[in-house]
């Protein structure tokens, strides 16, 4: 099967009374060069793994929205999304990329918690 890899990030703006403030060049361009190394070593890591096709891609814009427009592009069979599993006032304040991405994706979406601390294994 063929993998893409994915990373959508959101620049953030903070909204101020009197404007917003965006981050400064600097630190969106080191942030950006931060996710294309992490997106080379996870496709290596997949590759090792016996993947064949490996795509990694990164885009900026609202990560649900962008999730789901990548999937309906390219036609995929799964979605597979991380999830930290929010309830309650978290859920209401941060919001749920992957419970939007399971509302609107054109494909099956399988949603994975984070293992507990005890189960991971160490490398």
């Amino acid at each position: 099967a063929a993998l893409t890899l994915l990373h959508v990030y959101q620049v953030p703006i903070y909204p101020l009374p009197d404007g917003v403030v965006v981050p400064t060049t600097l630190s969106v361009t080191d942030l950006l060069a931060e996710v294309e190394r992490a997106l080379v070593d996870w496709r290596g890591e997949a590759e090792q793994l016996g993947v064949r096709r490996v795509k990694a891609i990164s885009v900026e814009g609202l990560p649900w929205r962008e999730i789901v427009a990548q999937a309906a592009e390219g036609k995929f069979d799964l979605l597979v999304v991380g999830t930290h599993g929010h309830s309650g006032i978290k859920h209401l304040l941060l919001g749920s990329v992957a419970e939007r991405v399971v509302r609107h994706a054109p494909c099956p979406v399988l949603a994975v918690r984070p293992l507990p601390a005890a189960a991971q294994v160490k490398q």
